[in-house]
């Protein structure tokens, strides 16, 4: 893994720690979705990603796999696997694996 992907893959688990909150307190609230903040690889990305609790814990339910809006995948250190209109799913690569787990609950 080269230092981009590292730093991109850093900043997308930060996203995710972010996002990890605010289901947390989303579901002691009671409510069925959320608006979560994007998990692209930009620091300065400030964008929201509304999404049912049930889509945000499949996507959870792999380490490797991100939401971000559209537009914001990095096709170098990404794949995107799933499109929808308001957000894309992306894996990341193996090598980032151990970065990534154990901060989704995994």
């Amino acid at each position: 893994m080269d230092a981009t992907e590292r730093r991109v893959a850093l900043n997308e688990a930060l996203y995710r720690d972010v996002n990890e909150n605010i289901r947390e307190a989303t579901r002691s609230g009671g409510h069925e979705d959320a608006h979560f903040v994007c998990e692209c690889g930009d620091p300065h990305c400030e964008e929201r990603v509304a999404l049912p609790m049930d889509v945000y814990q499949s996507i959870r339910r792999d380490a490797l796999h991100f939401f971000v809006k559209p537009g914001h995948e990095i096709p170098r250190v990404e794949a995107v696997v799933e499109r929808h209109s308001d957000y894309f799913v992306v894996l990341k690569s193996e090598e980032t694996r151990p970065l990534l787990e154990g901060r989704d609950g995994s």
